[in-house]
């Protein structure tokens, strides 16, 4: 009598330790505890599990699994153009549910992995309300100068996403370079310090540069260094524009907690230019 109660109670420790080996699987509770085996036949994903007991099928599952689970991608934000990279929602692989199906099946069943979607953390929505247009301004170009309109063209593209991070200075000279053929630019009428115009590579640039200023006036970020034409220019309101030359630049410190971007482009001959700032 004393072998046998023996022998019971190590039987039901065994089924015991099974159970804790299969509980949690997933996420969820081990369902209710069997030694059968795998019906003949039955296949999960093509992988043929007919004869496994339930202890090995969860084993062949977990691998199986391994080749589907996928995890999912926060949205995030272009470091170069603030741009939102939309999230990607992952594959979480139901072994638990999996397993409970493949117990059940039926002699000769074809079962597929059960998977769920794993949803990302960060999501469009909530990167959307970060970034906060704080100016913009525009001027329109003059038409019947194409050379002209192709220098601006170049110099809105080289001024396209400059960021300035807090307590930095921008410099249009900077980051926008100067104007040489090999850069593409074209020539075009430049005026001199007592008015006279001239045709020099790099005419038009000062329109961006008017453009730009009066979008930070907006912005109300400190001005550092500005110069006014030598004479009155068509396309910003008098004593609104920023000339830029070698010796002449245009310049500003961001003053924010936050970094700020400068989005320029040219549609239908007209310079927009846009502040932007990037919240936490």
């Amino acid at each position: 009598m004393r072998g046998c109660y023996r022998a019971a109670i190590l039987a039901l420790a065994g089924v015991m330790a099974l159970g804790s080996l299969l509980a949690g699987c997933g996420g969820k509770k081990a369902q209710e505890i069997s030694l059968d085996r795998v019906e003949k036949g039955v296949t999960v994903e093509g992988v043929r599990l007919a004869g496994l007991t339930q202890k090995q099928a969860y084993e062949q599952l977990n691998r199986i699994a391994g080749d589907k689970r996928r995890a999912p991608q926060n949205a995030r934000f272009d470091e170069k153009t603030w741009e939102i990279m939309p999230e990607r929602p992952g594959v979480a692989p139901d072994v638990a549910e999996t397993l409970r199906r493949v117990m059940a099946a039926n002699p000769g069943e074809k079962l597929r992995l059960i998977t769920r979607p794993a949803r990302p953390g960060v999501t469009r929505e909530d990167l959307q309300g970060k970034i906060q247009t704080i100016s913009s301004f525009t001027t329109t170009i003059n038409e019947d100068k194409p050379d002209r309109t192709e220098n601006i063209r170049i110099t809105v593209k080289n001024l396209n996403y400059a960021i300035v991070r807090p307590g930095e200075v921008f410099s249009f000279n900077r980051v926008v370079g100067m104007p040489t053929r090999a850069r593409g630019y074209k020539p075009g009428i430049v005026f001199e310090d007592d008015g006279t115009p001239k045709i020099e590579l790099g005419g038009g640039m000062c329109q961006v540069s008017s453009t730009l200023y009066n979008a930070v006036l907006e912005a109300r970020l400190p001005i550092l260094e500005r110069h006014k034409h030598s004479r009155p220019v068509s396309y910003v309101p008098p004593g609104r524009d920023a000339t830029v030359y070698d010796d002449k630049d245009f310049r500003f410190r961001n003053n924010r907690a936050n970094p700020v971007m400068i989005r320029s482009k040219v549609v239908d001959y007209r310079i927009n230019i846009a502040i932007l700032e990037r919240r936490p």
